[in-house]
């Protein structure tokens, strides 16, 4: 993770925090089960979801994309 990683989330928590009507979309939300305690980093047949530490493969993307509508992840913006 980047250094300014932790400053920019905490900067951007606090504009959700202070303004009413601005959602965050956590993606450890779609990324990951708690319940299970599983995360999603490969397929049932070991495809890669991800190229490197945060950016999707095009598997991924269908993957994930297909995970938010099943969860209904962006059900609190539409």
């Amino acid at each position: 993770m980047n250094p300014n990683s932790h400053t920019l989330n905490t900067l951007i928590k606090g504009i959700v925090d202070e303004h009413d009507g601005v959602l965050l979309l956590d993606r450890m939300e779609y990324v990951c089960e708690d319940s299970l305690e599983l995360c999603f980093a490969a397929s049932a047949n070991l495809e890669k979801h991800f190229y490197d530490y945060g950016h999707l493969t095009l598997s991924g993307a269908v993957f994930f994309g297909q995970r938010i509508d099943k969860i209904d992840c962006l059900a609190e913006i539409l």
